[in-house]
């Protein structure tokens, strides 16, 4: 069988078009506040880390900039300062995307979309970090440097594995985001062009 493509009225194209613009900005909105919740939070959690253990720098707006020697680091604190924001990013991820499947993926309005994107930057901060940071070697990329110490291959195949899943996560979620949205009119297949 073939879909049925029936031409819409021009007023029902004209409310189409402004359902898909209140999305478009409420779903750009709701990315830019998680993502700055993820961020803040790792950097919470590492500039509480640096004050518990006492190590010296500065927090700029877009990093932690430590300014010591590198004799005066030990292992557990290069391990655990640059560790703890992708494992704050990881629990939150989970939390984040159990409590959308759980409960909230039928429910109807924007919390749903808030919890998906807060779980996929969660994601990015943990394996997009990986992946980049082996490759310029800083933030995250010490964690497993110090804690298996086996070299730069080991770790470049660390960095190419986090990337690795990253895109089948991505992949997979972008199941969860279609069914986030609540208009059944605009994720009509139909209605997938032709009003721009």
């Amino acid at each position: 069988m073939q879909p049925e493509t029936a031409t819409l009225p021009s007023s029902t194209l004209q409310t189409e078009k402004g359902k898909f613009l209140i999305t478009a900005a409420n779903s750009a909105a709701i990315y830019v506040l998680t993502y700055y919740l993820v961020w803040g939070l790792q950097q919470v959690a590492e500039v509480g880390v640096a004050w518990f253990y006492g190590l010296h720098g500065t927090w700029g707006p877009s990093r932690i900039a430590y300014t010591m020697a590198d004799a005066e680091w030990w292992p557990v604190a290069i391990i655990t300062a640059h560790g703890i924001g992708p494992l704050v990013s990881v629990l939150l991820g989970v939390a984040a995307f159990a409590w959308y499947w759980r409960s909230e993926r039928a429910q109807r309005g924007l919390f749903k979309l808030l919890l998906l994107w807060t779980a996929f930057h969660c994601c990015n901060a943990v394996f997009g970090a990986l992946l980049t940071d082996t490759f310029v070697q800083s933030g995250f990329w010490y964690v497993p440097d110090w804690l298996f110490q086996a070299g730069t291959v080991v770790n470049t195949l660390l960095a190419v594995l986090a990337g690795l899943v990253q895109v089948a996560l991505g992949y997979f979620g972008a199941m969860a985001f279609l069914q986030a949205h609540d208009s059944r009119t605009v994720m009509q297949f139909a209605n997938a062009g032709g009003w721009w």
